[in-house]
């Protein structure tokens, strides 16, 4: 242990004279690989990038240059069609690496609060896969078995739950640096807007230019546009039939209007559409209407949903899937979503479902 540490001092004592303006990440690696190449790369769109390659020579490799922003990068070795691979955090700074190869690449990274953090977040992820294996084994196992396989998914829910409070707890020390802006990309879609202003105050002025921050900080100001007390924003879009209606020959009319979010491909949407079904049923006639609108990119497949889950509210989609403008102008960016819209016009809700959905509409046409 102390040769180790000892080996990472000299390390980053050497690094005091690399250039300061970019990035130096040097490696120590276990024995048999001197004369063999390694890459310093990215993944994207399912596809390798290679930034750079080196080889390694006397169990050392160094990789420098400067990166425009910090960025998730791997160590890839290639050799006999196989590649194995692991990442950190590339940013121009000083980067040390522990790296072990064999039937994969084990690496540590040292040397910037990031990679520290990020090592943190693969170790919870890492945990939460181990305890995960043998219950979906169990679950494969007892499949037929209702009792049993309900049993063990709670367990999983359980296991997601403190996995959650972990990362969030993750992201709320590391505010200061890119892992916590990386984190938050998976949670701030059920943040308020509250806790995503604050969120976004806190991160520092160098993050600031990045696609991600860009990315929050736009959501943010989308949802807040459409929060809880604000006006409707009209949405104009196609019909089933291929006629044009907006949102706002509904809106404001003296209706409570519920707009839900939805698309024939998303089984949670479908899971939950019994439950709009239900809403419609019950109170269609006490003043709500819904409008439904549509991810679908396929006419045929969203025409087949409304027939076979009985949708007969009005509906409207531009088929566009993920691109869909009325899903943009509502900041919605998972689904099912749900708006709800008072009779003057004013938003009311967001993000109801199920029982609540239905006892909100009560409360409301009561």
């Amino acid at each position: 242990m102390k040769k180790t540490i000892l080996s990472t001092l000299l390390l980053l004592v050497g690094f005091l004279t690399s250039n300061a303006q970019g990035f130096s990440v040097r490696a120590t690696v276990n024995d048999g690989y001197n004369g063999k190449k390694i890459y310093l790369a990215n993944y994207s769109q399912r596809k390798w990038v290679k930034k750079d390659s080196t080889v390694i020579k006397d169990n050392k490799f160094v990789f420098e240059g400067k990166t425009e922003s910090p960025d998730v990068c791997y160590i890839l070795y290639s050799e006999g069609g196989k590649q194995i691979f692991n990442d950190f955090i590339l940013e121009n700074t000083i980067i040390a690496l522990n790296v072990t190869i064999g039937d994969n690449i084990d690496l540590t990274a040292v040397g910037t609060k990031s990679n520290t953090a990020y090592e943190a977040y693969k170790a919870v992820l890492g945990d939460y896969r181990e305890k995960m294996a043998p219950i979906r084994k169990q679950m494969e196992q007892q499949r037929d078995n209702k009792a049993a396989t309900d049993s063990l998914r709670e367990i999983m829910y359980s296991y997601g739950d403190m996995v959650e409070t972990k990362l969030t707890q993750l992201i709320e020390e590391n505010t200061d640096n890119f892992t916590g802006l990386l984190l938050a990309q998976n949670y701030y879609r059920q943040w308020s807007v509250a806790k995503l202003q604050a969120f976004l105050d806190r991160i520092p002025q160098d993050l600031r230019s990045s696609d991600m921050y860009k990315k929050i900080y736009t959501h943010t100001t989308t949802i807040e546009k459409t929060s809880e007390g604000k006006k409707f924003l009209d949405i104009v879009a196609k019909t089933p039939e291929d006629k044009e209606i907006k949102l706002s020959d509904y809106a404001g009319k003296g209706k409570l209007v519920l707009v839900d979010f939805w698309a024939s491909w998303c089984g949670p949407c479908m899971m939950e559409m019994p439950n709009v079904v239900k809403a419609y049923e019950l109170y269609k006639d006490k003043g709500l209407e819904i409008v439904g609108v549509s991810l679908d990119n396929k006419a045929d497949a969203w025409k087949k949903a409304l027939v076979d889950k009985k949708m007969t509210w009005p509906q409207m989609s531009d088929l566009k899937g993920w691109s869909c403008e009325g899903a943009k102008t509502y900041g919605v960016s998972s689904i099912p979503s749900t708006v709800l819209i008072d009779k003057d016009g004013t938003i009311i809700a967001r993000g109801l479902r199920g029982e609540q959905l239905i006892e909100k509409i009560a409360e409301l046409l009561k």
